[in-house]
């Protein structure tokens, strides 16, 4: 059986083709150079202080994410309004959610206004690498934070074992989920959970990241570390135990519940 991180490491990245947030916390912005490990995310460098020049793009436009694990995870209203049935979050109106889950891994994620900002010279950044690595003073397992994507409001939920549930309350103040989510959010009478987060303001919810591949049969690329596409190595199999990020930009970060 696969374990929970590595489960919604899979998933997640397969749905999104970009890295997630698992641990909450970890300082992680553009051009930062660290090492990936079942420990976390580790900071050993920057782009700057290697001699590397590279350019960074305008932000993305917002995009709202709504994401279920296909076959995994049931949402259901939980409370009803004078009487009748509550057919999901009303704006003005406490209310309740009620989400179920079928699998081990399987996750929730909303995200508000969700954008992304990538370095857009990653060919250059791809050669003034290779120079450094055949000089040796670049490390094979470096990974460079290529793009990150953070959101406004932000929740994840990632079920433990088959049968998890958890109720997410919405404060009067907060807005439909369709229009986006508050600060508002309680995540109640939980049970099979693997870890609840809920940010406020604006965190960090997946990234990207780019290493030296220098196999021994073809040549040396600048790969996606994580990609479904890439081969596995050593370094990516130990990646599938966690991928580490935390917000860029000021906030509170992601609050596990209990």
């Amino acid at each position: 059986m696969k374990s929970v991180p590595r489960a919604f490491w899979h998933e997640f990245r397969g749905a999104f083709e970009r890295l997630p947030v698992w641990l909450p916390g970890t300082r992680i912005q553009l051009g930062d150079i660290g090492l990936l490990s079942p420990a976390g995310w580790a900071p050993v460098s920057t782009l700057a202080e290697q001699g590397v020049s590279f350019a960074v793009g305008e932000p993305g436009a917002p995009v709202d994410v709504d994401y279920h694990s296909f076959g995994g995870a049931d949402v259901s209203p939980h409370l009803s309004v004078d009487g009748g049935p509550l057919l999901g979050p009303v704006a003005g109106v406490g209310s309740s959610v009620r989400y179920s889950f079928s699998r081990q891994g399987a996750f929730v994620l909303k995200a508000t206004a969700l954008r992304a900002r990538q370095i857009v010279d990653v060919d250059a950044v791809a050669e003034q690498a290779y120079a450094r690595y055949r000089a040796g003073t670049w490390q094979p397992g470096w990974t460079v934070v290529t793009e990150v994507g953070w959101s406004g409001p932000a929740m994840i939920l990632v079920s433990g074992r088959a049968g998890a549930e958890a109720t997410v309350d919405f404060d009067v103040a907060v807005p439909a989920l369709s229009a986006g989510i508050g600060a508002g959010i309680r995540v109640s009478n939980e049970h099979g959970l693997a870890a609840a987060f809920v940010s406020p303001g604006p965190s960090t919810v997946m990234w990207g990241g780019r290493y030296v591949r220098d196999p021994l049969l073809g040549r040396t690329r600048f790969d996606l570390r994580g990609s479904a596409n890439t081969a596995s190595t050593v370094i990516d199999e130990a990646l599938s135990f966690a991928e580490l990020t935390g917000p860029e930009w000021p906030s509170e970060g992601m609050a596990k519940t209990d």
